[in-house]
């Protein structure tokens, strides 16, 4: 679908259809680009390719992630056959001595909001294919089937502008309703902090690195 074809759709089903419009079209793109990320964060339907590789240095452990990057399932090294293991810092800390500085292949990593830290600090270069979830980049880049779904999210925010003559609080929860159940709750930071905290506590009682 074009993204034309989904604002005619919304102006449809939101009866703001007839110029001048209470909306403009760039609020609806707009509101269509918040529901693509929505959708790509609840479903994890777009991921990350070869583009999203990143160079590894010897002696630097320390890489940024693209910021479009939303959850990093696997990490790998070029010609490595098994996945870098998953970590925390609080594991490493824990668990080995100075283990910022130890040099060798790679066999951990732990990610930290927009980087990743790997363990040992390499020893020469490598390509680090990453395994993963992302946010879009373009314009409806989310699979078609989803296209109309999108629509649902637009109408929620359309509904609840106010002040537009247009305002209606029980359209909008039902097309919230709507989107969640094409796509998905979204999860919270509360929910990610919740359940980092879970994960890094229950290093204490074991260890990994055995």
């Amino acid at each position: 679908m074009k993204q034309s074809a989904l604002v005619a759709l919304i102006r449809r089903y939101s009866g703001d259809d007839v110029e001048p419009y209470v909306v403009p079209d760039a609020v609806l793109t707009s509101f269509i680009s918040e529901a693509e990320v929505e959708a790509a964060e609840r479903t994890q339907c777009l991921r990350l390719d070869a583009s999203y590789d990143i160079a590894v240095t010897s002696g630097v452990s320390v890489y940024a992630i693209n910021p479009v990057t939303i959850f990093i399932d696997s990490a790998r090294l070029s010609g490595e056959s098994k996945p870098l293991i998953k970590t925390t810092r609080r594991e490493l800390d824990f668990n080995i001595n100075k283990w910022i500085t130890e040099t060798g292949t790679p066999k951990y990593y732990f990610q930290d909001d927009t980087k990743i830290t790997l363990y040992p600090m390499p020893d020469k270069a490598y390509t680090l294919q990453l395994d993963g979830s992302r946010r879009p980049t373009a314009i409806l880049e989310i699979p078609s089937q989803y296209h109309d779904d999108l629509s649902a999210w637009c109408l929620f925010r359309f509904f609840s502008i106010n002040n537009n003559g247009m305002t209606d609080m029980n359209k909008a929860a039902m097309y919230s309703g709507q989107f969640d159940k094409a796509f998905g709750h979204k999860r919270n930071a509360l929910f990610d902090t919740v359940n980092r905290a879970s994960s890094e506590q229950s290093t204490l009682y074991r260890n990994p690195f055995n």
